[in-house]
């Protein structure tokens, strides 16, 4: 199966939108690594919301997606 090049748009508008102002006064293009699994969530949201607005979406994602979205990350915490 083929993705959407809006899907990819969406994760890249998602990623962006995690850039504030004074990370690019640093010179980051990237928001700061120790935010990933933050980032990374709301990036993993973004594309979920995509997808299901193309028709593609398996699953609909609904008003729980981020309680769903949590539930089902990895927690590297033993």
């Amino acid at each position: 199966r083929k993705l959407d090049d809006r899907v990819f748009a969406a994760a890249a508008r998602a990623l962006a939108d995690e850039v504030g102002e004074d990370h690019h006064k640093e010179g980051s293009v990237y928001p700061p690594l120790v935010q990933i699994r933050e980032v990374s969530a709301r990036v993993a949201e973004a594309v979920a919301r995509e997808v299901e607005a193309l028709g593609d979406a398996t699953i609909p994602c609904g008003d729980d997606l981020p309680e769903r979205k949590a539930q089902a990350m990895f927690d590297p915490t033993y």
